[in-house]
């Protein structure tokens, strides 16, 4: 864990880009959470936790590793 992640507005500033806000999504899709799931609204929530918890984990330096780091994030909302 790096101690410079500790700041969450990095965190989300990059989850707003809309790439990211894509992958997001995404990732729920892939999960089979859609739109009309019960509880979407909940589910969107934890992936934005998760967003949040795997850019606080990840070991290689970002923005360098960018690229990684979505896949990365993709899996982690996904599982």
């Amino acid at each position: 864990m790096h101690a410079d992640r500790f700041d969450n507005q990095m965190a989300f500033d990059l989850l707003a880009r809309p790439e990211h806000q894509r992958l997001l999504y995404g990732a729920l899709k892939a999960a089979q959470v859609t739109k009309y799931h019960p509880q979407f609204e909940d589910c969107v929530t934890v992936a934005h936790l998760t967003w949040l918890s795997a850019y606080q984990n990840y070991a290689p330096e970002l923005p360098a590793n960018l690229p990684d780091f979505r896949k990365f994030a993709f899996r982690r909302i996904k599982w």
